[in-house]
């Protein structure tokens, strides 16, 4: 009889368990991989970039890039605040030793949808500047 009570409570526990609402980092669309499809400079037009080149972001800040390591100076570490990305880390492994940076101070999402993401590049910290706009479809 006892072993039927501790079933019957337990089947109680659990089915009264509510599950929790899923976490709304894991909804945000930045968080997957992305697949460069278009860059430009300040002052130009849009051009289709005819390399394949991926780039995952991902909930804990880091950047990974699909190839083994990620372009000299390219951000791997950012600190988000809404739609800023601060640079935190820049890559300076290997094939980077003669490489004078100017890396990214920060990564601006100008346009962020299930279907696309434009990041706005900008250089420098007391008088920032733009790099130039990437534009991302996802890689599906």
């Amino acid at each position: 009889m006892k072993t039927l009570g501790y079933l019957l409570l337990t089947l109680c526990i659990v089915l009264s368990c509510k599950k929790s609402e899923p976490d709304t980092l894991l909804l945000d669309p930045l968080y997957q991989n992305w697949k460069l499809i278009e860059y430009k400079g300040n002052n130009s037009a849009w051009r289709t970039v005819t390399d394949e080149s991926f780039i995952e972001f991902r909930i804990d800040g880091s950047i990974r890039y699909e190839k083994p390591n990620p372009p000299c100076c390219a951000a791997v570490q950012v600190d988000r605040k809404s739609d800023v990305l601060k640079v935190t880390q820049t890559y300076s492994g290997p094939g980077c030793e003669y490489v004078d940076c100017a890396s990214p101070s920060e990564l601006r999402i100008v346009s962020l949808t299930t279907h696309e993401l434009v990041i706005e590049s900008i250089l420098g910290n007391n008088s920032p500047v733009s790099n130039g706009f990437l534009k991302y479809k996802p890689a599906k």
